[in-house]
């Protein structure tokens, strides 16, 4: 029998009212997750997570982190409440802090304030005016022989065989958006960010979020997980945090996620999030993994 996986979204994957599907379902105490974290924070996370109505989340990347990491601890609860059971644990970009609460490495309350802090760091990194798009039908070897010539852009992302993200200075961002599209490029869509994560812009956000680690008192996850930078499952604190430092700054790789996940044996996963980003991403990549749904 294949191995079981839980994968955690990260940034593109949120939209207002996220969580309404699964917080009309009886799930008993999880439930309180949303108080601890209206409380912790002072602010209405109900309102923020589960009305269309409300799109602050969307102007704000404190809110969306926030909104991300409650979400996915609500999916997480439902499904343990489900009995549903799994080996792994892995995640897209911020998807990789929010598996430290399924991995029973903090509470909610110290995570969230990892993640406020994370935030805070990545927003101040750079005075510079980045931009970011998601390149669609170019391979990431293709999209890289087209950055020649560019200093101050990187590809941030590959989300699958044919999807890269690229970050950088704005003008130079939108130089190059018109040259992927002669090339060929199925879609140049700017995303509405204006922080350049996995860049070498986020070197000061990396510092800053090394010392807070450091002071962390991190529990030993209570399940193997699979970092992106790291494609051994481990069960040890330091990998995991290393990936996470790492991470900040440099690229990362979906597909490498994915590709370690088959050679484990992975068969099945379920997304501990809002959407089917990563359902849609992997299907790309493998036929050897199938999605069911928690919801």
């Amino acid at each position: 029998m294949g191995k079981i996986c839980l994968l955690f979204p990260g940034f593109g994957s949120q939209y207002p009212g996220m969580a309404k599907a699964i917080t009309g379902k009886d799930i008993g105490n999880s439930k309180s997750l949303i108080g601890r974290a209206s409380d912790y924070l002072n602010i209405d996370v109900f309102d923020m997570i589960c009305n269309p109505e409300n799109d602050s989340m969307l102007d704000s990347s404190e809110l969306t982190a926030i909104s991300l990491f409650v979400t996915s601890a609500f999916y997480f609860e439902l499904l343990l409440e489900r009995g549903i059971t799994y080996d792994l644990l892995a995640g897209h970009s911020f998807g990789e802090y929010s598996l430290l609460y399924a991995a029973n490495m903090l509470g909610l309350e110290d995570g969230l304030e990892v993640i406020r802090c994370w935030a805070e760091f990545t927003q101040s990194s750079s005075d510079e005016v980045c931009s970011v798009v998601a390149v669609n039908g170019l391979s990431a070897v293709k999209v890289e022989e087209l950055m020649k010539g560019y200093n101050d852009i990187w590809i941030s992302e590959i989300n699958s065989n044919y999807q890269v993200v690229v970050a950088g200075l704005e003008g130079q961002v939108g130089k190059l958006s018109k040259d992927l599209q002669n090339a060929g490029a199925m879609g140049v869509v700017k995303l509405n960010m204006k922080v350049a994560y996995h860049t070498p812009y986020m070197q000061k956000a990396r510092e800053k979020l090394g010392v807070l680690m450091s002071k962390m008192k991190f529990k030993e996850p209570n399940c193997y997980v699979i970092t992106s930078k790291h494609g051994e499952p481990t069960k040890s604190i330091e990998p995991i945090i290393e990936s996470l430092l790492y991470q900040t700054d440099n690229r990362i790789s979906f597909v490498d996620i994915v590709r370690s996940l088959v050679e484990l044996g992975v068969s099945k996963a379920y997304e501990g999030g809002p959407g089917r980003s990563l359902k849609g991403l992997t299907q790309t990549i493998t036929s050897k993994i199938k999605f069911q749904a928690i919801v």
